[in-house]
């Protein structure tokens, strides 16, 4: 499939596409989902999205938003005490 960008940022652009009946099917089926584009540096680029779970988590139970949210408060919560810790290290490195 392609497309046009519908919309450009100063960090990326975006482009919309129709989840058809039969691209639900192609993806539930599928092992992995080549996504490509064009870098800042006008240079194309591809990503490979793996499908493995894909059927799975479209057929699911929908994820309950308060769960989505800890979740993600958990994730951040890492991210913050890893970015920390290697500051401290570089801090410790300087010295």
């Amino acid at each position: 499939m392609t497309g046009p960008y519908v919309i450009c940022f100063q960090n990326g652009c975006m482009a919309d596409y129709e989840a058809s009946g039969e691209l639900v099917g192609k993806l539930k089926k599928g092992q992995g989902l080549v996504v490509q584009g064009i870098n800042g540096s006008g240079q194309p680029i591809s990503l490979v999205l793996p499908l493995t779970d894909f059927g799975k988590a479209y057929d699911g139970p929908p994820t309950d938003p308060q769960v989505f949210e800890a979740q993600q408060k958990k994730l951040q919560d890492e991210l913050q005490k890893r970015a920390e810790d290697a500051r401290r290290r570089l801090e410790g490195q300087a010295k």
